[in-house]
């Protein structure tokens, strides 16, 4: 088979790969230190250190794990430490959570026993101030 041949006889990528790709999760392993900013369409699971901004469709922060920075998506869970900025339309903080820093929100949880210092704004129906 030549290599026109074989290039014609693979399929095109369809929608559901598409999603597949909008449904991986990047891991930040605890044996991690980035320094940057992080940007996915998928979830980005943290469990080491992160210093800048994570932008992606969910996040999750792991206990043990330390942001510095803002973090901004959809959908964010946070079991670590966040110095800084939480931005999105569903907040998760659990118990074992230390937030020093705002969270903008639309839907907000906090389990008893979390530790926060920063403000609570709640954004309208639809992400708007």
């Amino acid at each position: 088979m030549s290599l026109t041949e074989t290039k014609s006889a693979q399929a095109a990528p369809s929608t559901t790969d598409s999603n597949r790709e909008s449904r991986k999760t990047s891991l930040i392993a605890s044996d991690l230190e980035v320094i940057g900013d992080l940007k996915g369409k998928g979830e980005i699971q943290i469990e080491g250190k992160v210093k800048g901004e994570v932008r992606s469709t969910s996040a999750t922060i792991s206990p043990g794990a330390e942001i510095d920075g803002t973090v901004v998506a959809d959908a964010v869970e946070v079991a670590g430490q966040v110095k800084g900025r939480i931005e999105a339309r569903q907040v998760r903080i659990l118990k074992s959570a230390k937030m020093l820093g705002d969270v903008v929100h639309e839907m907000l949880e906090i389990e008893a026993g979390a530790e926060i210092e920063g403000a609570f704004q709640r954004l309208a129906s639809g992400g708007k101030k």
